[in-house]
């Protein structure tokens, strides 16, 4: 096997190790309800030193914990901050443990005007509309829209479903979300657009708007 190729799956390993090991330490922040000072700077110090302040997820945590400590201490609106921050990247778990709301620190915000008639979308995730994905993919059809296996150049959108798997890092629909985040970065348009489920639905009419979500 090229050399090449073989560091470039030994640091994909490493990056997943650490993604895994950033969302396991927002997880053990957040469980008493608040984030301290202490914990704030132990987790912007990782950061640094697992190379994280480029990367689509733990980059933003970085900047925000470095912005917030610039004074020298963490207030308590943005230790509020913080917490909710941490909270989105970690997901909520709901009481049977088998599903998690998806977290909403992917969607872009403000949420974009949404398109459907010409544009291509990639879903990901699991969805509450109808009883399986091919459901949400023939609606779009339905609307004038295109529907794409993986991320790509030509991805105007990519839709994360109302749920997604507690290990969903380790999931083809994780891996999307990470493609689609280090894309925007390059982008001028800010394409592929991240948007929710209900965005979707939302701009498809009333009349598709059948799921109870929550507000």
């Amino acid at each position: 096997m090229d050399i090449d190729l073989i560091m470039h799956f030994s640091s994909k390993r490493i990056e997943d190790r650490d993604l895994d090991t950033f969302i396991g330490l927002a997880k053990g922040l957040i469980a008493d309800g608040v984030v301290n000072q202490t914990e704030a700077q132990f987790l912007k110090s990782w950061i640094l030193h697992h190379n994280g302040r480029n990367h689509p997820l733990m980059g933003p945590v970085y900047n925000k914990i470095r912005m917030f400590l610039s004074d020298g201490r963490l207030d308590d609106d943005e230790a509020k901050e913080l917490f909710e921050l941490l909270l989105s990247v970690a997901g909520e778990t709901p009481d049977d443990g088998e599903l998690m709301k998806s977290s909403t620190v992917f969607f872009d915000n403000p949420v974009p005007d949404v398109e459907i008639e010409e544009r291509m979308f990639v879903l990901t995730g699991i969805f509450a509309y109808g009883r399986r994905r091919a459901d949400v993919e023939a609606l779009i059809r339905r609307y004038g829209g295109r529907v794409g296996s993986s991320v790509c150049n030509s991805t105007d959108y990519l839709v994360i479903g109302a749920y997604v798997s507690p290990a969903w890092v380790h999931e083809s629909y994780g891996r999307k979300i990470e493609r689609a985040l280090y894309m925007k970065r390059a982008s001028v348009d800010g394409r592929p657009f991240i948007i929710s489920e209900r965005s979707l639905l939302e701009a498809m009419g009333p009349e598709v708007w059948e799921v109870d979500y929550e507000s």
